[in-house]
């Protein structure tokens, strides 16, 4: 490769040019003088000027500056710290604070580190998280060190976190007793203890009746009380250790002593209450028991003893069994045969124990109250014969749920069964845990209603199957849903309607969840429709007064001896004793002599009616259960009592509406 350079020079009066050939040669070059006049001169010279400038921009010269010292580059910002962090911290809480820099360079990105943490801290270095939870061990000074940096200049954010102890509040140590006995002596030590050792529970009571007095200093509750206490009382005790107060509240039912043995011959071991014709005795006569041996020596009693003896021969000692009440069923007697009878002497009957299996039956259905709710089905589809007579036979009786179905609680599995309350044709079943309500529920003899409240938790409704072939749903509308089973071949037609907006979790499971703000319920049986799901006009009937909560029936009547007449009265009353339109049923004695009229709707009944031979008309009329109109808000009936009775099997019920 070969280049040409060119050199000028100009003088005051010749230009000389040199043109020197670079690379094939480099000693080779062509110079010559050219002589001018003056009057080019001029010219010659601002074009020599021009050159020079030229060739000074294309060097980067034009400045009288030394080349080798350029200017320096514009300066850097440095990033600057927004964000403040907290200083104090307490242990079992969450401490946190994110560290934040901003650079004013465009281009600039920040990054983070940590230098300095305490053990119970850990930092995150994309989002600048500084987080942890001191533990008790932790309680004092730690120091912190983070960097923030734009790659040029580094930062350091210093400081130290005071680690306090947190306040923990005192915990409940002891339950209560929730029943006292006249004239016997209660007690309750209230004990609560605190995490912090520095810290000191103190005692108070802010509620008691005036039988029961509270010692401050030890948290002694006692007191007895007199037959003038019968009844339920509220007791509220504080408990704080002077930053968190905390109150425990409960109630104590204060009955009558049971009796003790019986001695038929000693009167001062009974007494006998009268009540209509005959009385009432408040302890069971030894010599009316009977006994059998079957592997083992048994007695039939009323539900008071344990049926095991120690031999027949004579009659062994029984074990005495101990109703088990709350609320106004502590206040008085208990009747020990009732078709809910089996509610205070078994209490709740433990699923998949043989032992403890028993049923009641408030028609049109039957019901197993167990340590986790309540089992309804309907009645099996006829009697059988046993060796020790007729029976009717449960499917899978000591299950949860197989036919029919099952009300539980989300809150507990392992609950206590109590008597609550009772009237002639209702009885309230309550369940505890831990000495406190859970959930109760009313039944209603006769009614095809039963009224369920949650105190804890949701109501739960839980069947054998999902939907299929042995369970669906049906009538989804407002804030009621229906439930069919057919199990076994049961089948059993279930109306759930809730107090005011319900919702229903899980329809189509075998465990539905059914909340409101009340935790209110009442489930209902609807009549058979021949296999198949109740009409949306059945559905709607029942829906209508399913929320008129029944609390108690009271039954009267009267008789006219002038022709053995007589006149029966129920009348159904809400918790407040007012009347309430609802519906019933009428066993066949009743429908058959009453003028009031029934919906026609009809189910299968348990009970047997009273009547004499050749006198119970029309046998071949469907079986059921019926309910009456009357403006009193009770279902009046008007019934012959022949004077030789016989026996014969129930036709079923008949449901009639009972209006106010």
């Amino acid at each position: 490769m070969t280049t040409l350079s060119l050199t000028v020079t100009v003088s005051a009066a010749n230009i000389h040019t040199t043109l020197r050939r670079i690379g094939a040669n480099p000693h080779l070059s062509l110079r010559k003088a050219l002589p001018m006049n003056p009057r080019k001169m001029n010219s010659i010279r601002l074009l020599a000027l021009s050159l020079a400038c030229l060739a000074l921009q294309a060097c980067g010269g034009g400045s009288s500056s030394d080349a080798s010292n350029p200017p320096p580059p514009p300066s850097n910002n440095a990033p600057e710290l927004q964000s403040v962090p907290t200083l104090e911290a307490l242990t079992g809480n969450r401490y946190e604070y994110v560290i934040v820099a901003t650079d004013a360079d465009s281009g600039d990105v920040v990054s983070y580190a940590a230098t300095t943490l305490p053990t119970w801290l850990s930092f995150n270095a994309d989002t600048g998280l500084l987080e942890g939870t001191p533990g008790l061990d932790d309680v004092g000074n730690h120091n912190v060190v983070l960097t923030y940096t734009d790659g040029t200049d580094s930062q350091t954010q210093s400081f130290s976190i005071a680690v306090s102890r947190a306040n923990a509040a005192p915990v409940l140590q002891s339950q209560p007793p929730i029943n006292a006995v006249v004239d016997r002596p209660y007690e309750y030590t209230i004990n609560a203890t605190d995490a912090d050792p520095d810290d000191v529970v103190t005692y108070s009571a802010s509620t008691l009746p005036a039988w029961l007095t509270f010692n401050a200093g030890t948290g002694l509750l006692s007191g007895t009380p007199a037959l003038s206490d019968l009844g339920i009382h509220s007791v509220a005790l504080g408990y704080t250790d002077g930053i968190a107060p905390n109150t425990l509240s409960f109630t104590i039912t204060v009955s009558i002593a049971s009796s003790g043995p019986v001695d038929p011959n000693d009167p001062s071991t009974f007494t006998l209450t009268s009540y209509g014709a005959g009385n009432i005795s408040d302890g069971i006569n030894p010599q009316g028991y009977g006994c059998v041996y079957d592997y083992g020596f048994w007695i039939y009693n009323a539900g008071i003893v344990e049926p095991g003896v120690g031999s027949c021969n004579p009659i062994g000692t029984p074990t005495p069994m101990y109703p088990q009440l709350v609320g106004e069923a502590a206040t008085g007697p208990t009747p020990t045969h009732k078709w809910w009878g089996s509610i205070p002497f078994l209490g709740e009957m433990e699923i998949g124990n043989p032992s403890k299996a028993a049923y009641i039956t408030p028609d049109p259905f039957t019901a197993r109250i167990s340590n986790v709710g309540a089992r309804i089905m309907s009645i099996p589809g006829g009697l059988g014969l046993t060796g020790d007579g007729f029976l009717y036979q449960v499917p899978d009786p000591f299950t949860e749920v197989f036919d029919g179905i099952a009300v539980g609680n989300t809150s507990s599995s392992n609950l206590d069964a109590y008597l609550k309350d009772y009237s002639d044709g209702s009885v309230t079943v309550q369940w505890l845990a831990a000495s406190q309500p859970v959930m109760e529920a009313t039944f209603v003899h006769g009614s095809p209603y039963v009224y369920f409240k949650a105190f804890q938790g949701n109501l739960i409704i839980r069947t054998l199957r999902t939907d299929g072939p042995e369970k669906g749903t049906y009538y989804a509308q407002g804030n009621s849903l229906g439930v069919w089973t057919d199990v076994a071949g049961n089948r059993n037609n279930f109306l759930i309607t809730g107090e005011g907006t319900t919702q229903f979790s899980n329809p189509a499971g075998n465990a539905i969840t059914v909340s409101n703000a009340t935790g209110e319920l009442t489930l209902a049986y609807l009549p058979d429709a021949g296999g198949s799901v109740p009409s949306n006009t059945v559905a709607a009937l029942f829906a209508s007064r399913a929320r008129a909560v029944v609390q108690q029936v009271d039954i009267g009547y009267s008789v006219d001896r002038s022709n053995n007449m007589v006149t029966v009265n129920h009348s159904y009353r809400d918790a407040s004793g007012a009347l309430v339109e609802t519906l019933a049923g009428m066993p066949p004695l009743h429908w058959k002599n009453s003028s009031q009229t029934t919906t026609g709707y009809q189910v299968r009944s348990a009970r047997v009616e009273v009547a004499a031979p050749g006198e119970v008309e029309a046998q071949d009329r469907a079986v059921g259960q019926s309910l009456v109109a009357d403006q009193g808000g009770a279902a009046v009936l008007a019934l012959p009592v022949p004077r030789s009775a016989g026996v014969l099997p129930q036709l079923g019920l008949f449901f009639l509406p009972v209006v106010v």
